[in-house]
Order: C-alpha cells, then sequence, then structure tokens
C-alpha cells in the first residue's frame, strides 16, 4: 500500500544514459545517415564545448533531417537498465523522464516505459520537425512537478542536466565518470542501477 508520504515525493529521470542504456542519439543515427553527425553533436555535449540549451538547440538543427515517422520508429522500444526499471515499477505515478528529444518522437518510448516524459516542443511539416518552439527546461520540470508533489529527486548524468539537477530538492548523479560540475551540485552520487535502487527504496 503506498502512503502518503511516499506520493509526496516525485522522482525524475534523464532517459539517457539514466533508464536507456544506449544513447538515444545513436539509435535514432542506426537508422538514417547522420551517424557522423550525431557523433560530432555529442561529442559537444559530453565536453560541455557549448552551453547546455545551445548545444540541445545543436543537436535539435542536425535532427531535423530525420523523418519524424523514422524517429518514432527507432525509439518505440529502446535497450533499459533493468534495476531503473525496477525503480519505475515500484513507485507507480511518481517517477517521471526527461528527455530534450522531440515530444511527438517519444510518444511511444514514454508508453514502453510506463512513465510520462517530459520532452521538447516542436512544430513537424512534411514529416520532419521544422521549428523548436520550446526546448525542455529542467528547472521548469521540477516546478511543475512541485505543483502536485512536496519533493522533486532527479536523477542524471550529464552536463545537460545541470539545470535539472540543480533545481531538484535531491540531486542524484548516476554513472561511473560523470562531469565535475554535476558532481559539485549533487547530493549523492551512485554509479550502478542497483546502487541507486538501494538509495530511493525508502522514498
Amino acid at each position: 500500500m503506498t502512503t502518503s508520504t511516499e506520493r509526496r515525493t516525485a522522482i525524475c529521470l534523464d532517459v539517457d544514459g539514466i533508464i536507456s542504456t544506449v544513447p538515444l542519439l545513436s539509435i535514432i543515427a542506426a537508422g538514417v545517415d547522420l551517424i557522423d553527425e550525431t557523433v560530432a553533436v555529442q561529442a559537444i555535449v559530453n565536453e560541455a564545448t557549448l552551453p547546455p540549451k545551445r548545444a540541445i538547440g545543436l543537436q535539435l538543427r542536425i535532427l531535423s533531417e530525420v523523418r519524424t515517422e523514422d524517429a518514432k520508429r527507432s525509439l518505440m522500444s529502446i535497450p533499459t537498465n533493468p534495476d531503473i526499471m525496477s525503480i519505475i515499477a515500484s513507485k507507480p505515478g511518481r517517477v517521471f523522464g526527461m528527455t530534450a528529444l522531440p515530444r511527438i518522437w517519444v510518444e511511444g518510448m514514454s508508453a514502453q516505459l510506463g512513465i510520462p516524459l517530459y520532452a521538447t516542443d516542436v512544430q513537424v511539416g512534411k514529416n520532419r520537425m521544422i521549428q523548436v518552439d520550446a526546448i525542455v527546461e529542467g528547472s521548469d520540470v521540477v516546478d511543475e512537478l512541485h505543483s502536485s508533489f512536496d519533493q522533486v529527486v532527479a536523477v542524471g548524468s550529464a552536463i545537460n542536466d545541470v539545470r535539472l539537477l540543480d533545481a531538484a530538492d535531491v540531486a542524484v548523479v548516476f554513472g561511473p565518470d560523470p562531469p565535475k560540475s554535476i558532481r559539485a551540485i549533487a547530493d549523492y552520487w551512485v554509479t550502478t542501477g542497483r546502487a541507486l535502487c538501494k538509495l530511493l527504496a525508502p522514498l
């Protein structure tokens, strides 16, 4: 039985690197001829060559070449971390995901994972992304979750998670070698899915 205390805590996970065991860009690139471009953009994001929001904007401009139906099909069934999926299953209605990818691309992925996903709002024309209306912001996600929950626990692994982690009540960094900039703002740092399960179990 879920207690009232449990219902007051929301958990927000970055899909890329937390839930998915393969970078989402790689999954999309596997189905189209954009492997070199997506690898280059991922390096920019990982190395923090640009501010996170500008790096995500660059990523989305390159991905505008991808047909919407192809992207949706590629993301319909992603490889997932079983430990993270057990967290989702054990806390129904309290786990949320975040991705910088277009919302229209990840509808099927949201259904697969069984959680709502915060994503980027775009306009689509002729089966392609033609305009970015609003890039998802981690701080906005936390603000929205606070309207329904007393506490938000955020879990991230990359430099573009800094706003999500900084705005959360509890910031958890995940992975064996996360960027120093997000380790500096983390309340906890865990390296495995099993360790994350143990940390989140009491919430």
